[in-house]
């Protein structure tokens, strides 16, 4: 009797600890949970944080605004049939005619598989042409058409009107003080090195 009695005691504690571990193993996957939650939230907020003074900084204000005038710019040539790449290629062979295609793709910062498609569709247009270079047969030339000349002073004009669109109300003085400030920047990076940047932490 007394053995039965100590059996069923024991069947109630095993089953009393096993009804704890349960629950212990809800409270900590609850907890866990709810850890996570919180770890989401404040991963959220830590980038709210960052991204508000970011779109006060110098380098999101300069990238941004490049990206608005690339924008304006793009729907203005587009109304006279011609893409801000295809203007940048036909701006740089206004600067160097006869660069070669090895030249340009890297004025472009582009491949020169793709520097080649470029060229190759404004030949199609009638825009540039190849030449042979005469000192290296295998290598082409690339210069400008005439009907490209007047296409060309088209966007610089387009170009003027988006540049003055962007400067609407910002007086002379100020202009220059921009240029002059964004000038140092540039020469600041110029002038980098990876060993400097180093040992300036």
């Amino acid at each position: 009797m007394s053995s039965a009695i100590g059996a069923g005691r024991g069947s109630v504690i095993a089953s009393s600890g096993t009804a704890d571990a349960r629950r212990d193993r809800v409270l900590l996957q609850g907890r866990g949970r709810s850890s996570r939650a919180v770890k989401r939230r404040l991963d959220i907020l830590s980038m709210l944080i960052i991204a508000v003074p970011m779109q006060d900084s110098i380098a999101f204000m300069i990238s941004d605004v490049s990206r608005l005038m690339r924008r304006r710019f793009d729907e203005r040539a587009r109304t006279i049939g011609v893409t801000r790449t295809q203007w940048r290629v036909l701006k740089c062979l206004e600067r160097g005619e006869g660069i070669n295609q090895g030249a340009l793709a890297e004025t472009l910062e582009v491949e020169p598989i793709t520097a080649c498609r470029m060229i190759d569709r404004l030949a199609e247009a009638g825009l540039v042409e190849r030449r042979r270079d005469p000192s290296d047969r295998r290598a082409w030339r690339i210069y400008l058409t005439e009907r490209a000349r007047p296409l060309l002073d088209d966007l610089g004009q387009l170009a003027d009107e988006m540049l003055a669109s962007a400067l609407a109300g910002i007086r002379d003085t100020d202009q220059a003080r921009v240029v002059a400030t964004l000038q140092q920047i540039r020469a600041n990076l110029c002038d980098a090195s990876p060993a400097k940047d180093a040992a300036n932490g």
